[in-house]
């Protein structure tokens, strides 16, 4: 028993050693990154510092450059060059630089040849043209010449007075030509006179290309060769009078720029071009886009830096970059001393390591293992009392209530959070699980049972409901309930625990969006979406109950917006919350009264003993809602339209039935309002010939029965035709022609009016980019598409437009957007935003059939509309009857103070037109110029007109 114990004691000796050798390797690996941070930061600090410096001499080295260049820009005879001559440098006849200019262009030359090390100056002149007949590289007319073979290669020197010789320029490739003659076309473009520029303020910064100047046929290896790659940098110049006449350039060649950068790790790179400045892969410097991505930060380096060049906000995005391979790091003497400290630390752990053990052996034996077992055991009891503590104050930390079941004994361990949420003392609670379950409301005990039964036969693996429990205080809580059972070796529960959390809030905060989500925001009363599922109900319920009966009533109020224009909209929406109080008070709690929106209500009666119980029920409530209303000092009085629908006809689908008790409501409109009308027989025929069509309506949309047809809108003083209206057409393959009044009230209806009007559009846009294309009538034409209430509604209209425009290459102002008064005005469906994007898009706004809404002249300024169509029902009754043209003068006048113009719809008769004219409107259309007509009937006629007009 001793030997054993011996043993054991060894054992946690041995152990014990190995955490101390295991703590001083891992102090060891701690020091270690320490010195290696430091190291790394050393590092770093004298890289920045370094890079900082190169990155000043570089901008530096462009500055000077740039400052050169405006300099030249700027001497007189530069500015004085005739851009017409053959060639710009030349010296015969005076025509060339001042001999003064010439001393200061050479000394510019020598302060670059020396301090910047660039070997090429370049005046270009603006019509510089490589591929003009007889331009070639030997010619003495070459457009491109070198200041250093001009200078300092010529025979007789500038300002000697000496005979001026030919200068022969030495070769230069081509393709070179093109680009500078690409950079001079940009300037052109961007900078076409001095003043544009503020007076030469923005040097430009020439686009990157490797330079083989004088040397064709480049051989690297070639001894005598140079690298002559490089960069181009140039600034304009100008005439005297302020007119592009060429550039100055410069050439920097890499080994230039390579004596600036201090070794390979550095590169210049531009990330506007794409193109790189840096040593190729055997050490060799030059330009070029194969290694301009090696020129970017890297994270996995420890060196990677980037900065972009101050160069006097020069045109391209150059940067300087300095990325150095991990292993110069590794390589320094300080980070090799580093690790060789660590591994003599390892060393000499490890030897303190093996000494500890050996030791621990000879020495510890015995009474002292016996000592040190129970130091351990004493030390662990602590750790286990610590661990108790922390969850001690991580069960008082938590919201959760927890609890413990022992089901061997039936006793519950109740937390106090579990307590305190039930608004319990610590005493009111005993251990049995009647203190929970007599919390329960009734209504969730069995679901708690249920789940706690099917958690304890196994079926879920976690216990979890929701239930409601009763506060101390007496109100209810909402509490979820989670927990898992504890199972012995046989599988038999013994034991449960859980936690319960007071999740009221979350429970009130569904409550509320629900509610908002299904009730209307201003009356509170049911909206569509939840009225659709009450009625829902009912129509299942009748299927199974043939006794039960129901109907619906849609009220739709009279003179509603009259009320909002008059009275205002805060008098308006107490009207609403009026109605919403009377509908409650006038009908029994199982009938559902909802609003649709606007001044449409619509009214769900349930279990009726007969249907002419719900036609009572109406009549009473419209005596109800006509008595006048006493809101915000006003007396108002609004009466309503009834459409009356019941579940006779064996409806299996709510949107039909507030179809057809829609439609009733309108025929109850069109007999004289303030009354009920039942959805009858008549109305039932109706109703299925209107779905007959509307099945014929979506095979007309797949199988192209649909056709446009166009009708041009004409200038009333010249005759001239500025565009046309596209009007659709459907050709029925069985009743013919269907007038549009016919088959888009239903497509509408059933939302197949976004398809129609997408295809409407794009033919029309299509129609009009073929005419602009091919007739070549010296303008261009426009095209007005009508644009429906349900197409506004959409949020696709504004990206179809664009769409079109963009496919077919039309501008905005090509395709113009026609609405009707009724749509534009209608408070309803707020479109006016949407008109204001569309307009802010380049998309005129045409109001069409204006004088036959509810709009009238004095709100006219408040749309957004920039054409005014008047309606024809003003217009055809003009050639007998000029009472109207004063109503038709105040509109054109209005419209034209406004910055409107007009369109007068309906011309039948040369005497409309000049009554027409008399007061200025600006367009008209009508049977008189043309009836609608096909694409190429339009074109026929359009050539027509403008063959009539060159020959008066």
């Amino acid at each position: 028993m001793i030997g054993n114990k011996h043993h054991l004691a060894s054992a946690l000796i041995y152990a014990t050693t190995l955490a101390l050798g295991v703590g001083l390797v891992a102090l060891v690996r701690f020091d270690d990154k320490q010195n290696q941070r430091i190291t790394q930061d050393s590092y770093l600090a004298e890289s920045r510092a370094e890079f900082h410096e190169v990155a000043e001499k570089v901008e530096d080295v462009f500055k000077q450059v740039y400052q050169c260049l405006r300099t030249v820009a700027r001497l007189p005879g530069v500015r004085e060059l005739d851009p017409d001559a053959k060639n710009a440098l030349q010296f015969h006849g005076g025509d060339g630089l001042e001999r003064n200019t010439l001393q200061a262009i050479q000394e510019i030359y020598n302060n670059l040849g020396v301090n910047v090390a660039v070997s090429e100056l370049y005046i270009v002149p603006a019509d510089l043209d490589p591929d003009a007949p007889g331009s070639n590289t030997q010619a003495a007319r070459e457009p491109l010449a070198t200041f250093d073979h001009l200078i300092l290669g010529r025979q007789g020197g500038a300002g000697t007075g000496e005979e001026d010789e030919p200068v022969e320029v030495e070769e230069i490739e081509i393709y070179e030509y093109r680009l500078m003659k690409k950079q001079l076309a940009w300037m052109k473009k961007q900078f076409p006179h001095e003043v544009d520029i503020n007076a030469l303020n923005y040097p430009m910064m020439g686009g990157p290309l490797v330079v083989t100047c004088d040397n064709s046929q480049y051989d690297p290896s070639a001894p005598d060769d140079k690298d002559r790659s490089g960069l181009i940098l140039s600034i304009p110049y100008y005439g005297p009078d302020g007119e592009l006449r060429g550039c100055v350039s410069a050439v920097i060649l890499t080994h230039t720029l390579k004596t600036l950068l201090p070794s390979g790790s550095y590169a210049i790179s531009s990330t506007e071009y794409d193109y790189c400045v840096t040593p190729h892969q055997d050490g060799q410097w030059q330009a070029s886009y194969e290694y301009a991505s090696a020129a970017r930060e890297d994270p996995d380096l420890l060196v990677s830096l980037s900065h972009r060049l101050d160069v006097q906000n020069m045109g391209g995005a150059w940067s300087l970059w300095l990325g150095r391979p991990d292993s110069d790091f590794w390589d320094r003497s300080d980070v090799r001393a580093t690790a060789k400290s660590r591994n003599l630390a390892y060393g000499f752990v490890t030897f303190i390591l093996l000494t500890a053990i050996f030791g621990t052996w000879l020495a510890h034996r015995g009474r002292q293992a016996i000592i040190r077992v129970n130091r351990g055991l004493e030390q662990s009891i602590i750790a286990v009392k610590e661990s108790e503590s922390r969850y001690q104050l991580a069960v008082r930390g938590s919201q959760d209530g927890l609890w413990d079941w022992d089901l061997l004994s039936d006793q519950v361990i109740y937390a106090p959070q579990w307590k305190w949420m039930l608004g319990l003392e610590e005493a009111e609670v005993s251990d049995r699980p009647d203190e929970w379950i007599s919390r329960i409301d009734h209504r969730d005990i069995e679901a708690f049972k249920h789940e706690f039964d099917k958690h304890m036969r196994g079926e879920d693996t976690v216990f979890e409901v929701e239930l409601r429990m009763v506060h101390k205080a007496g109100h209810t809580v909402w509490m979820l309930c989670r927990g898992a059972v504890v199972r012995d070796e046989q599988g038999r529960a013994i034991r449960v625990a859980g936690s319960m959390a007071d999740i009221t809030e979350i429970k009130d905060a569904q409550g509320k969006l629900r509610k908002a989500a299904e009730h209307d925001r201003l009356t509170d009363l049911p909206n569509r979406e939840l009225f659709k599922k009450h009625l829902e109900q009912a129509i299942h319920r009748a299927e199974f109950d043939t006794e039960f009966k129901f109907a619906v009533l849609f009220f739709d109020f009279d003179r509603f917006k009259v009320i909002n224009d008059s009275l205002g909209h805060s008098v308006g929406d107490a009207l609403l919350i009026d109605i919403a109080s009377q509908f409650r008070r006038g009908l029994r709690k199982r009938d559902v009264a909802a609003r649709f929106g606007g001044d449409e209500f619509v009214v769900l009666l349930r279990d009726l003993r007969d249907y002419d119980e719900a036609h009572q029920t109406a009549d009473r409530l419209l005596t109800t809602f006509a008595k006048p209303h006493d809101l915000m000092g006003h007396s108002v009085t609004s009466t309503a339209s009834v459409g009356l629908v019941n579940n006779a006809q064996g409806y299996t689908n709510a949107e039909d039935m507030i179809r057809d008790a829609d439609a009733a409501m309108y025929q109850a409109k069109e007999a004289g309002k303030a009354r009920v009308v039942v959805f009858d027989q008549v109305m039932h025929e109706r109703a299925l010939s209107r779905l007959k069509l509307e099945g014929d309506l979506r095979i007309a949309l797949e199988g192209e029965q649909f056709r446009l047809v166009y009708q041009p809108i004409v200038e009333l003083n010249t005759g001239e035709v500025s565009g046309f209206e596209a009007l659709l057409r459907w050709d029925h393959p069985v009743h013919g022609t269907i007038s549009p009044d016919e088959f888009i009230p239903i497509a509408e209806d059933t939302g197949l009016i976004l398809s129609i009007g997408k295809w409407v559009l794009r033919t029309s846009a299509r129609q009009l980019a073929d005419w602009n294309h091919r007739l070549g009538l010296g303008c261009r034409l426009t095209v007005n598409v009508n644009i429906s209430k349900r197409q506004l509604l959409t949020s696709s209209i504004l990206d179809d437009a664009l769409g079109c425009m963009r496919e077919y290459q039309l501008q905005p102002g090509d395709l113009k957007l026609e609405v009707t008064e009724s749509t534009i005005a209608d408070d309803r469906s707020d479109v006016v935003p949407l008109l204001r994007l569309l307009r802010g898009h380049g998309f005129p706004i045409v109001m069409d059939d204006f004088g036959t809404g509810v709009s009238s002249l004095s709100s006219l300024h408040e749309f957004p509309i920039d054409v005014l169509k008047i309606d024809q029902s003003f217009i055809r009754v003009l050639d007998h009857d000029r009472s109207l043209l004063a109503v038709v003068a105040s509109i054109a006048l209005l419209a034209e103070n406004l910055g409107i113009l007009t369109v007068a719809e309906g011309i039948e008769s040369k005497d409309i037109v000049g009554a027409l004219q008399s007061i200025e409107c600006t367009w008209g259309q009508g049977y008189h110029f043309a009836r609608p007509m096909s694409p190429a009937d339009a074109e026929a006629y359009l050539l027509g007109t403008c063959k009539k007009k060159r020959s008066a």
